[in-house]
C-alpha cells in the first residue's frame, strides 16, 4: 500500500500501514499517518489523518481525516479547503497491456452484415470493458456479436497507473452486383498430358475469381477452390482419360474438358545400382518403343542430353539425383524417372599417430599411441596388426631404424599416417652451410640469385622456390622486399635459415633513355637501360 501526499510543496510517502512520518518546515509540523482499510467493512477505501502543528508542541493547529478511494496514487491536498484532490498514479508502475483485441470477420461484402465474434486478452488491469452496450468483461475472452453496418468497438482496461484502450473497426460494404454472365475457365492443364502407363500426371485449373462463382467441381475428384493442382493416376491400363471441370454462378454454368493420354512406350527406365556413395558410379538403363499409332519422336534424359530408344549411361552424380527420362511422342510428352541416392562418406580422420621415444642409440622398445575418428577398422603395419578403431597404445620391439604406418578405413576409403622410429647413434639435424642472396638489396625490381649449401639433409625447401638439391642456385625476380626461408629436414629434426632482399623505391629512368626487356632462361627477365645523348 503505497501514497503520495502532497502538502504546501512537501511530500510524503506512506509505504507501510500505520507508518507515520514527520517534517518540519517554516516553523510548523507536519505528521502524516495512512492506515488501510479493510473494504468489507467500509467501502471508502484507506483511511488518513493529517496534523499540522507548531515545531516542538504536541497540539495541531489544525486536523484533516478522511478516506483515499485507490492505492498506487498521489493526491494533493488543498489546505485552503481542506480537500484531498487525486492527482494520478505513482511513478513505477504500468498501465495495462492488451495483448489482442480483434473481430473475426472485419469485412462483410454482402450489405447486410452478419454474425461475428469479438475477441481479446488483457494483463494487468483491475477494470476491463467494451463499448456499444458490451459493458465490464474479463481479461480473456470472447463474446458473440450481429453486425449490421458499419461500427467500431473500443476496449478499455484501466488499473490505478491508468487505462489503455484498442479498437476493432467491422466494415459493411455493398453487395457487389449480380455476374453478368457464366463463369470463366481461364485454363485447365495437365503436366504431362500424356503418361506412362501406371504413372500420375498433375492437374492445374484457374477460374476467374471476377466471374463470382459459387461452385467448381471437376470429375472424380469433387468440389474444388477457384484455382488449384491435384496428382491424378496412376493408371494401369492404356486410353484416354478425361477430367471435365465445371464452374456455376447465378448466370449459368461454364464447361471444360481435358484428356490426358495414357500411353506405354517406356519398356523401362532403370538406376543400378540405386544406392551409392560419393564417388562411385551406378548406371541408367533404358528402352523405348512406340506402339500402333504412337510414334516416338525423341528422347532425352536430364543431366545427359538426347540419347537412342535403348542405351545406358553411367553417372557419377556428387548427390542424390532424379534422373528424367523425357519421350516426346505425337501423342505429347512422356516423362519417367529414376532416383540415385549418393551417401556422402568422409573419410577417417587420423588426429595424431605417435612413437616415443622417437629414436633409440640401441634397439629396444617404444609406445606408439594413435588417436583416430570415423573408422571402422585400424591397423599398423610392421606385424603389429589391427588395433583399436578410436585410440591406444602399443609397445613395440624396434631393432632397427623403422617406420611405421597406421592405416584407418571406413565405408569411405582409407586415410594413412607414418611416425619413424631411429635406432643407433643419435645423429645431428641437417647443416645449413650457406644460403645467401646476390645481391641482397634492390634499388627496383630484378633478378636476385639465391645460393645455400646444405649437408645430411634428405629434403631441402625454399619459401617460394619450391624443393630444391642440397645445394645449387636460382635466379628469382624480386619486385618487392621479400625474406626467403630454406628449411633443411632429416630424421633427426630440421634446421632454417633466412635471407631478406631488401628493394627501395622504383627511380625512373633517365631522359632519352630506352628500355628493353628481354626474357632470359627460366622466366628471368633482363633489364638494360640504353641512354642516348641528344
Amino acid at each position: 500500500m503505497a501514497f503520495k501526499i502532497t502538502l504546501s510543496n512537501y511530500s510524503y510517502l506512506a509505504g507501510s500501514p500505520r507508518n507515520a512520518s514527520f517534517w518540519t518546515a517554516n516553523g510548523y509540523q507536519m505528521a502524516s499517518l495512512a492506515v488501510p482499510w479493510n473494504s468489507s467493512e467500509n467501502g471508502a477505501g484507506y483511511y488518513v489523518q493529517i496534523d499540522l502543528m507548531k515545531a516542538g508542541s504536541a497540539i495541531p493547529v489544525w486536523e484533516w481525516t478522511g478516506y483515499l478511494p485507490a492505492d498506487n496514487r498521489q493526491y494533493t491536498f488543498d489546505v485552503g479547503n481542506t480537500n484531498m484532490i487525486d492527482s494520478g498514479p505513482l511513478s513505477g508502475g504500468s498501465a495495462p497491456v492488451i495483448s489482442s483485441f480483434d473481430a473475426q470477420t472485419n469485412i462483410f461484402n454482402n450489405g447486410t452484415g452478419g454474425a461475428d465474434i469479438l475477441y481479446w486478452q488483457v494483463t494487468g488491469a483491475t477494470t476491463i470493458s467494451i463499448n456499444q452496450g458490451i459493458g465490464t468483461v474479463a481479461a480473456a475472452g470472447q463474446r458473440d456479436i450481429n453486425v449490421t453496418g458499419n461500427i467500431v468497438y473500443t476496449l478499455t482496461a484501466t488499473n490505478s497507473y491508468g487505462s489503455t484502450s484498442a479498437q476493432v473497426s467491422i466494415q459493411v460494404n455493398a453487395a457487389p452486383p449480380p455476374p453478368t454472365g457464366a463463369p470463366i475457365i481461364l485454363s485447365v492443364t495437365a503436366t504431362p498430358s500424356a503418361v506412362q502407363k501406371g504413372k500420375t500426371t498433375l492437374l492445374y485449373w484457374n477460374i476467374d475469381p471476377n466471374g463470382l462463382s459459387t461452385s467448381v467441381t471437376i470429375s472424380n475428384i469433387g468440389t474444388v477452390g477457384l484455382t488449384g493442382t491435384q496428382v491424378v493416376g496412376p493408371w494401369s491400363a492404356t486410353g484416354e482419360v478425361s477430367f471435365t471441370v465445371t464452374a456455376t454462378n447465378s448466370a449459368g454454368s461454364t464447361i471444360q474438358t481435358i484428356h490426358i493420354s495414357v500411353i506405354d512406350v517406356v519398356n523401362y527406365f532403370t538406376a543400378n545400382p540405386i544406392a551409392i556413395t560419393a564417388g562411385q558410379s551406378a548406371t541408367l538403363s533404358w528402352n523405348v518403343a512406340g506402339q500402333g499409332a504412337i510414334v516416338v519422336q525423341s528422347v532425352y534424359i536430364d543431366g545427359v542430353g538426347a540419347v537412342a530408344q535403348t542405351g545406358t549411361q553411367q553417372v557419377s552424380p556428387a548427390a542424390s539425383t532424379i534422373y528424367y527420362l523425357r519421350v516426346e511422342t505425337n501423342y505429347g510428352e512422356v516423362v519417367v524417372s529414376a532416383t540415385v541416392t549418393v551417401t556422402q562418406v568422409t573419410l577417417p580422420a587420423i588426429i595424431s599417430f605417435s612413437a616415443a621415444p622417437g629414436s633409440l642409440s640401441a634397439a629396444g622398445q617404444v609406445v606408439l599411441a594413435w588417436n583416430i575418428t570415423g573408422a571402422t577398422n585400424v591397423s599398423i603395419n610392421q606385424g603389429v596388426g589391427a588395433v583399436n578403431a578410436t585410440s591406444g597404445q602399443v609397445t613395440v620391439q624396434v631393432n632397427q631404424t623403422t617406420v611405421f604406418t597406421i592405416t584407418a578405413i571406413n565405408s569411405g576409403g582409407s586415410s594413412t599416417s607414418q611416425v619413424s622410429v631411429t635406432v643407433g647413434t643419435v645423429q645431428p639435424p641437417p647443416v645449413i652451410v650457406a644460403f645467401t642472396a646476390t645481391p641482397s638489396s634492390l634499388s627496383a625490381a630484378g633478378p636476385v640469385v639465391l645460393a645455400w649449401q646444405v649437408t645430411g639433409a634428405f629434403s631441402v625447401n625454399i619459401s617460394g622456390v619450391g624443393t630444391v638439391d642440397s645445394s645449387g642456385q636460382v635466379t628469382v625476380p624480386v619486385a618487392q622486399t621479400t625474406t626467403y626461408t630454406l628449411t633443411a629436414t632429416n630424421l633427426f629434426g630440421s634446421s632454417t635459415a633466412h635471407v631478406t632482399v631488401t628493394v627501395a623505391g622504383v627511380i625512373p629512368p633517365p631522359a632519352n633513355t630506352t628500355l628493353l626487356i628481354a626474357a632470359g632462361a627460366v622466366g628471368v627477365v633482363a633489364i638494360v637501360l640504353l641512354a642516348r645523348k641528344k
